[in-house]
């Protein structure tokens, strides 16, 4: 009866190392066909479409180029191999955090966004305001509060 049933249990449970062992095959699988699609798409970047385009697309990991190929600036070299540094160190499966995509870019960047969040921080001092004047209020009547 219940011998079985814990047995069974016990047999469909798959060994911690087996089971890192697998995730780790995937994983490096997972890591080749990613870097052969970014190969690919950097082999593809610099070369003209059927109407003679070349498409512009922004990248961190490489310093920019002007016509010659040469690197612009000993500054523009410096920052792309900062760059490459950065990806080549640690593990490609690190738990930090990433840099969010947006904290570069201004917040209220419209006017209506400045006006929007200026009304917001009105409204929001207004309430803590309101919060604090209940809280006096309280303290008052429970004879806490000593100003001076």
């Amino acid at each position: 009866g219940i011998q079985a049933l814990v047995q069974i249990q016990k047999q469909s449970i798959i060994p911690r190392d087996r089971l890192l062992q697998a995730c780790n095959i995937i994983m490096s699988k997972f890591e080749t066909a990613e870097e052969e699609a970014e190969k690919a798409r950097k082999a593809l970047a610099n070369q003209p479409d059927e109407d003679g385009f070349i498409t512009v697309s922004s990248s961190t990991s490489t310093a920019p180029t002007t016509l010659t190929g040469n690197n612009t600036s000993k500054r523009q070299l410096e920052r792309g191999m900062e760059a490459v540094r950065r990806k080549s160190s640690g593990n490609k499966r690190s738990r930090k955090q990433k840099e969010s995509i947006g904290s570069t870019q201004l917040k209220d960047f419209y006017k209506f966004q400045m006006k929007e969040s200026r009304k917001r921080g009105l409204n929001d001092l207004r309430r803590r305001f309101e919060e604090d004047l209940v809280r006096v209020q309280k303290m008052k009547e429970q004879k806490q509060y000593r100003p001076f």
